[in-house]
């Protein structure tokens, strides 16, 4: 009886190191898949306003060229 709970206090004092390799492993991808998806965000975020402010240069341009257009058709009247 004394010999089988040795046995199972060295199995445990064995896999302690392991334990905490693993531990400390699944932190650092943990962190890194938190960075990860903060850096997605940010592009994501980042690509919408691209496109906001790319619709708003199209509408910029559509306007003045219908401007520019009517003001040549009373000038040519």
């Amino acid at each position: 009886m004394l010999e089988s709970e040795w046995d199972t206090t060295t199995a445990e004092r064995d896999l302690e190191p392991r334990f905490r390799r693993l531990e400390l492993r699944a932190t650092v991808l943990e962190a890194n898949l938190d960075h990860r998806f903060a850096r997605l965000k940010a592009e994501i975020e980042t690509q919408i306003w691209e496109d906001r402010l790319r619709g708003l240069l199209v509408i910029s341009i559509g306007l003045a060229v219908v401007m520019w257009v009517s003001l040549i058709v009373s000038w040519l009247r």
